[in-house]
């Protein structure tokens, strides 16, 4: 718990780090975003801080571990419907269909489940 609130606490304002183009630290930001989900109403503020478009530009990566990373923290944030509506705007839903595909395991199914939370939330939204 510690290392995540440290870690939110760094992330909280340099929400820009997410912009990087670097994939290894690209791997480890969704790493710990996806960790940091669980703690407290960190999922909200990462989707208020934007963190949330950006993170979404790592589903392009040509490294494996940072899209799954990347899938993951994804499924973390769309535990709050904002961020659903953010994800689905940034264009999420059809990298990870094609992750869902061509993935398997793991990688697939957090794909799956990703979006299929995110589509439900967007259509609750709309409704």
């Amino acid at each position: 718990m510690r290392l995540c609130l440290r870690v939110f606490v760094y992330l909280h304002p340099c929400s820009k780090l997410v912009h990087t183009t670097n994939d290894t630290l690209r791997e480890h930001l969704a790493e710990a975003i996806a960790n940091c989900c669980a703690w407290g109403n960190n999922c909200v503020a990462f989707g208020t801080e934007n963190a949330v478009a950006p993170l979404a530009r790592y589903l392009r990566s040509k490294k494996e571990s940072v899209r799954f990373a990347t899938a993951l923290a994804l499924h973390q944030l769309s535990k709050d419907p904002n961020n659903c509506v953010t994800m689905h705007q940034a264009g999420v839903v059809r990298p990870l269909l094609g992750m869902s595909e061509s993935a398997g395991g793991a990688g697939g199914a957090v794909a799956r489940v990703c979006v299929c939370v995110c589509v439900c939330e967007c259509v609750c939204e709309c409704v």
